[in-house]
């Protein structure tokens, strides 16, 4: 009994440890989390990255100011015939879906023409209790 309860003693010890090891460990997190030598060191790098993007920018300007005028003029022509392909693709994706749209349109108004047919035939063809006494044929007397 003596040695289960050193046993158990030693459990309930080693978790206190353990406890204070966390609370340690949260309070230094934290104190991490807030130093400001963090944050500027963060700050350095989003500022990094945006001069990095700035830079690969520029480069690309340099790069077509250096270009001869032909090489100029050939560069802006791809760029001319990219974007008149983008367009056209565009305007035939934008008449596609015109006559799409049309056909749903045209489906819809042939859709409402039959709802109405029926409607008034179902109105004729059904007729009320009172219809059932009274003829709708004229006597033939």
């Amino acid at each position: 009994i003596n040695a289960e309860y050193m046993g158990i003693q030693d459990i309930q010890n080693q978790r206190s440890e353990l406890e204070d090891v966390n609370i340690k460990i949260a309070q230094a997190e934290e104190k991490l989390r807030l130093d400001p030598n963090k944050l500027k060191a963060q700050n350095l790098r989003d500022n990094l990255a945006q001069l990095e993007t700035k830079k690969a920018d520029l480069e690309v300007q340099t790069n077509e100011s250096n270009l001869s005028f032909p090489e100029a003029r050939d560069r802006l022509m791809a760029k001319i015939k990219e974007d008149n392909t983008l367009i056209l693709t565009t305007d035939k994706r934008v008449k596609d879906l015109k006559k799409i749209v049309e056909n749903y349109e045209k489906q819809m108004k042939d859709l409402q023409g039959e709802m109405q047919t029926n409607k008034t035939c179902l109105l004729y063809t059904s007729p009320s209790p009172r219809d059932r006494q009274k003829s709708r044929m004229p006597s033939s007397a």
